[in-house]
């Protein structure tokens, strides 16, 4: 991937994919991979996807394919689509996603065109994907304290 500063709708600063044959059919796919450690999850909150436009008199042609879009998320062996968007078209204003997907291994995000479709603004996270640590339950610990001042209460009591 690759940085470009403008000309992608009206996003600055946005990654992109310097395709060798950017008008190959079908489209080729560029791909970014969230892969967690080993005891977390990866979440995709959200991004923007922006279309290559120049001043020069582009017409944003809907049926051009280059004005064309799809994005996928897949989960971590491919085997199985978390989301999808179909049919994005492309204008000079961004389109943000907020697919919002958890998984529990690798996320790939996938998205068609990209030497037309540059990718900004993604947001993600990670999480354990382990159990807290058991607390010591509150009636135990009451009880437990209790006790001792009961315990120093009579051995006071005593002396």
């Amino acid at each position: 991937m690759l940085y470009w500063i403008d000309g992608y709708s009206d996003l600055t600063g946005v990654a992109w994919v310097n395709d060798t044959a950017p008008d190959a059919m079908p489209p080729t796919v560029a791909e970014i991979t969230f892969d967690p450690a080993e005891g977390y999850q990866a979440t995709l909150g959200d991004f923007d996807l922006g279309f290559w436009y120049t001043d020069e008199g582009n017409d944003w042609a809907p049926d051009s394919y280059e004005h064309h879009s799809e994005v996928r998320i897949y989960n971590a062996d491919y085997s199985e689509i978390l989301w999808s968007a179909a049919n994005i078209v492309g204008s000079d204003v961004h389109q943000s996603f907020a697919p919002g997907v958890t998984g529990d291994g690798a996320l790939h995000l996938q998205w068609i065109n990209p030497y037309y479709v540059a990718i900004d603004n993604v947001t993600y996270g990670v999480s354990s994907t382990e159990p807290p640590p058991n607390s010591v339950p509150e009636p135990a610990t009451i009880l437990l304290l209790l006790s001792g001042i009961g315990a120093l209460g009579i051995g006071v009591r005593k002396q």
